[in-house]
């Protein structure tokens, strides 16, 4: 008997008979997923997008039209206001702006232009202030004055002491200056005509400047104040005051923009100093700068401001007050308007359109275009800055 072979068979039977006597592993079936569930799944998901879509865009349809019809009411409702005021037109006769004669404002305004005009050389913007008076018939004396001080932070804080070594760089010292020119004429009878013009947003630091809208408490004023205006005014008063004669002669001061902001913030706190000289205030295009009423308000103020400058609403938490010259850009005309209690001329949501107001803006806020205006309005003869 061959032994091997019979082992071999017999292991060979053992294995057979295991495997038909365990029983068989049942495999795990996988979930399957039937082709009917699948689509019902998706369709109760979209259903719920399509209601939450449906839903929000009518919550926007319901606030575009609440939006769009309440800018038409206040469209409408100004434009009858506007038709109340009175206008001025080349056929009007005897224009006048309170006290104030439209050739005096308008050269004023004119000259409130006259910086910024030859980049970052101070000699040819004194050059060009100097030739622009001669020609004009002005025989007095131009002084240009270039402050480098810091905009921001206080003496004696870290931040003033960095940015006092920061102006020592002649790039930081020309984004960083602050400028105005005084003009000074003595006529025959020894009277002395003091003008101060403050330049507006000129340069990149500017922009600061203006950006620096939270309101302070001013003691002087008496009421919150824009504090980079604040600050700006106050920096020039320390460089103009000791210039100026408190006794002999008149004080008047206007500006453009940022600087139709300090001029009048200057001419209060002179006031307020005892100046009480100061006789005639201009600004143009300025922004606002004051929350609430000042203690004591300059004599003879005066602004002038176009309804499709974005500019004169800004910041609209500020107030305004005062005789405005308002320049109608829809119908070409100039209104004067003397009663401050007019609030309506001045509400940041009647006349804030916004489409009209910054599709322009690069145009309605620059003097040329307020000068333009305002003599094509009264039939004034045009010269350029």
């Amino acid at each position: 008997m061959d032994t091997p072979k019979t082992l071999l068979r017999t292991l060979r039977w053992i294995s057979r008979l295991s495997k038909t006597n365990t029983p068989k592993k049942k495999r795990m079936k996988r979930p399957s997923f039937s082709t009917n569930a699948t689509p019902k799944i998706s369709a109760e998901a979209s259903q719920g997008c399509s209601s939450n879509n449906t839903a929000i865009l009518r919550g926007a349809a319901i606030v575009t039209s609440v939006v769009i019809g309440v800018s038409s009411y206040a469209r409408y409702w100004r434009n009858q206001r506007i038709e109340e005021l009175e206008c001025f037109s080349s056929s009007s006769s005897q224009a006048s702006f309170g006290n104030r004669d439209p050739k005096e404002v308008v050269e004023t305004l004119q000259r409130a232009g006259l910086m910024g005009l030859n980049g970052p050389s101070l000699q040819k913007e004194l050059e060009y202030i100097q030739k622009w008076h001669r020609d004009h018939g002005y025989q007095g004396r131009v002084i240009v004055r270039e402050l480098t001080k810091p905009l921001f932070g206080k003496p004696g804080t870290t931040l003033w002491q960095e940015l006092e070594d920061l102006v020592a760089h002649p790039t930081w010292s020309l984004m960083r200056r602050e400028c105005y020119y005084l003009y000074c004429e003595r006529n025959t009878e020894g009277h002395l005509q003091q003008q101060l013009f403050c330049r507006g947003t000129t340069v990149a630091m500017d922009i600061f400047t203006c950006l620096s809208m939270w309101m302070v408490y001013d003691k002087e004023l008496g009421c919150r104040v824009h504090w980079g205006f604040r600050n700006q005014a106050e920096r020039i008063l320390q460089d103009v005051q000791p210039r100026l004669h408190m006794d002999n002669g008149t004080i008047e001061v206007a500006g453009h923009s940022l600087g139709g902001a300090v001029a009048y913030i200057i001419a209060a706190k002179l006031k307020q100093r005892g100046y009480t000289n100061v006789v005639r205030v201009t600004s143009l295009a300025s922004p606002r700068f004051l929350w609430g009423q000042p203690r004591e308000q300059p004599d003879a103020y005066l602004r002038v401001e176009s309804d499709a400058d974005p500019v004169t609403l800004m910041p609209p938490f500020g107030s305004s007050f005062g005789p405005k010259l308002l320049l109608l850009e829809d119908s070409g005309k100039v209104a004067y308007i003397p009663n401050p209690s007019t609030t309506w001329v001045d509400s940041f949501f009647v006349n804030f359109r916004i489409w009209e107001l910054f599709s322009c803006v690069n145009r309605t806020h620059r003097v040329p275009h307020y000068l333009s205006h305002i003599q094509r309005s009264l039939g004034l003869q045009s010269e350029g800055p």
